[in-house]
């Protein structure tokens, strides 16, 4: 009888530990789904802030494009009101920007002289003069020359040469007004 008591004993102290661990192994879990909840919680409040401020950021973008936009339109107005012609080059001499006034007084279109270079109009007297007023003065300076076109009819008409800088004074092109 003694044996049974004692192995009845060893049976409850089993079951205590077993129980012991089992409390234990649920008070853990229970105490890492607690942190899990919190954590999640708080990603879910820094998503909602990161998209408000995405939010924000978008609005502020599309308000930018919509002014910059107004500004070109703007600018592109200006240009195809003036009764000069204005030619625009990159700093490789590449033209970006022809008005109508420059169309009809050199006789040639946007599309025969946007992307491309200068130095690639041969038949273009204004271009070679423009290359050549380059070479001699330089980006930095303002020039002026006098050329001759065939179209429409025989016209005797004056360049001026100005650079073209950014906002940091850096020379990034060249400005042609024909007159």
């Amino acid at each position: 009888m003694g044996r049974l008591r004692v192995h009845e004993e060893d049976e409850e102290t089993a079951r205590l530990q077993e129980d012991a661990l089992l409390t234990g192994a649920f008070s853990q879990f229970s105490t890492a789904a607690d942190k899990l909840r919190r954590s999640y919680g708080a990603l879910r409040k820094e998503i909602r802030k990161l998209n408000l401020e995405l939010d924000r950021k978008n609005r502020q973008l599309q308000r930018n494009l919509e002014e910059k936009e107004k500004a070109n339109d703007y600018l592109d107005n200006i240009l195809k009101s003036l009764n000069a012609g204005v030619i625009v080059m990159d700093r490789h001499l590449c033209v970006t920007t022809l008005n109508r006034a420059a169309e009809s007084l050199t006789g040639l279109t946007a599309e025969s002289l946007i992307n491309r270079k200068l130095s690639s109009l041969e038949e273009f007297q204004l271009g070679r003069k423009v290359l050549d007023s380059i070479k001699q003065n330089g980006w930095h300076q303002y020039s002026q020359i006098e050329f001759s076109t065939a179209f429409p009819k025989p016209t005797h008409l004056t360049a001026s040469i100005s650079p073209l800088r950014n906002k940091r004074d850096e020379v990034v092109g060249a400005v042609v007004i024909i007159e």
